[in-house]
């Protein structure tokens, strides 16, 4: 699993600046996995993996990776956390744009697990 960060972009005033981070398989289970708990009531997949609002107007086809909304969509970004190790023997990461400075991994990983995300580390 991936971590994502899903966001909306468009005319619904109530999703203005929504943001929210969800662990997934894909852009398109993260998505999803988000409408439906955010709007179960106008949430109706098909069994051709597209999905249709409770209008019977189809949002997104079984190949989209978003869903549309009030003239927008619901969509997924990748998170990217980077960490690498300075001249000094410290670390430092970048966590969705933002720098964080660290003097050991263990301090390192606290902040990771905080925010929601997975560490570990691959050899």
């Amino acid at each position: 699993m991936k971590t994502y960060k899903v966001c909306y972009s468009g005319n619904a005033s109530k999703f203005k600046n929504f943001e929210t981070t969800v662990n997934a398989n894909s852009e398109r289970e993260a998505v999803e996995d988000v409408y439906q708990q955010i709007m179960d009531e106008n949430y109706f997949p098909q069994e051709d993996g597209s999905i249709k609002d409770c209008d019977c107007h189809e949002i997104a086809t079984a190949t989209d990776v978003t869903i549309d909304y009030d003239g927008g969509c619901f969509f997924a970004e990748i998170t990217t956390i980077l960490i690498y190790p300075t001249e000094e023997n410290t670390y430092q990461a970048t966590i969705d744009g933002k720098d964080y400075d660290y003097d050991d991994l263990d301090d390192l990983k606290i902040i990771i697990e905080d925010k929601g995300y997975l560490f570990k580390i691959e050899e």
